[in-house]
């Protein structure tokens, strides 16, 4: 006689937490104006929501902590490689594809500014490791993908590195990885969006510029008519 295994819910109930926190994300961006006013993702807000009761429930029971580990969250930490394939892949689904000569004049200098920011930052942190926190403080050398994978890439990027930072035994990596990736995050969110807010503040933003023609046009509009 052949045993039969039993289906799991496992995945079912790790699934549906997740869309209640990512649920739990919009409902809070749209009900609080601070949040939309720094344009937090409600994916970001949502997470910030799950690690807050996760501690929490750590704190008052550690094998309710368990549990929530093993039973309810299980599979997490193998769908960021897997999902940051899909984001990149489904960026251009459905839109109309321009010839190459439009393509390049249109994402040309963007490219080229994208590639210069990457390199640049591997360039940077590779010559600081080499030059100064290896020799002076013993700093491994994979400590120089660290500032790249977390500030260009983000915590999916280096969830999804987590097997090559540890098959090279620099598995602390990936916890350097994700604390570059919030300190990114952060810093990128708040200063961007004070920046953007000084810039139309100011009226810098060529949007700006463009609607406050419009009005005018269409307020002379309604003087002559």
């Amino acid at each position: 006689m052949v045993a039969v295994a039993e289906p799991s819910l496992r995945p079912i109930v790790s699934f549906a937490i997740l869309g209640t926190l990512l649920t739990t994300g919009h409902a809070l961006r749209a009900r609080i104006r601070v949040l939309r006013v720094l344009s937090l993702p409600a994916s970001c807000i949502g997470g910030i929501v799950g690690l807050v009761a996760r501690q929490l429930l750590l704190r008052t029971s550690h094998s309710a902590g368990q549990f929530l580990d093993q039973e309810l969250i299980v599979g997490w930490t193998d769908l960021p490689s897997l999902l940051t394939n899909v984001v990149f892949v489904t960026l251009v689904l459905g839109e109309p594809l321009p010839s190459p000569t439009q393509l390049w004049r249109l994402s040309g200098p963007q490219l080229a500014f994208g590639q210069l920011l990457a390199f640049g930052q591997y360039a940077a942190c590779a010559l600081m490791v080499a030059v100064w926190l290896g020799p002076v403080y013993g700093v491994p050398r994979l400590f120089a993908a660290i500032v790249p994978l977390g500030f260009e890439g983000g915590h999916g990027v280096v969830a999804g590195n987590r097997a090559a930072l540890e098959r090279y035994d620099y598995s602390q990596g990936v916890s350097l990885g994700y604390v570059a990736a919030t300190i990114g995050l952060l810093v990128g969110t708040l200063l961007g969006c004070a920046l953007a807010n000084w810039a139309r503040w100011r009226g810098l933003l060529a949007s700006v510029r463009i609607q406050d023609e419009q009005r005018h046009q269409d307020a002379a509009a309604e003087d002559n008519g």
